[in-house]
């Protein structure tokens, strides 16, 4: 059976056997850790500096807050563009959707940058 894993630098889906999904599941401790905080090799590349994100992703933003890559319905980028008048403005902006609820529940941004270096920030 195959696994998939989300990139946390670059957003992308991953796909593992099994026996690689449980080797890189031991190098995170448990599962939570892993979904949060797993890069893959384009990512820890892109992370480094040797090679640079793509410009036009489709459907995907990063999000101010988090640095992470987020994808976004077609109906969320009208919207956006609407209230901030371009693309690169709204790209600017941009906070995703578990980061908002965060913020708006009280927490600072250090302390949602501090739950993603611990594996307890919420996906959704």
């Amino acid at each position: 059976m195959v696994k998939k894993v989300r990139c946390a630098v670059t957003g992308n889906i991953i796909y593992m056997t099994e026996k690689r999904y449980a080797k890189v599941l031991t190098k995170f401790g448990n599962e939570e850790n892993l979904k949060a905080n797993f890069v893959s090799a384009k990512g820890k590349k892109i992370r480094e500096g040797s090679q640079e994100m793509p410009d036009k992703i489709a459907n995907r933003i990063k999000c101010t807050v988090t640095d992470r890559w987020c994808y976004i319905t077609n109906e969320r980028i009208t919207a956006g563009i609407a209230k901030y008048g371009s693309w690169e403005k709204l790209c600017e902006n941009y906070i995703c959707r578990p980061a908002k609820r965060l913020l708006k529940a009280g927490k600072t941004v250090d302390d949602i940058r501090q739950m993603i270096e611990d594996g307890t920030f919420p996906e959704k």
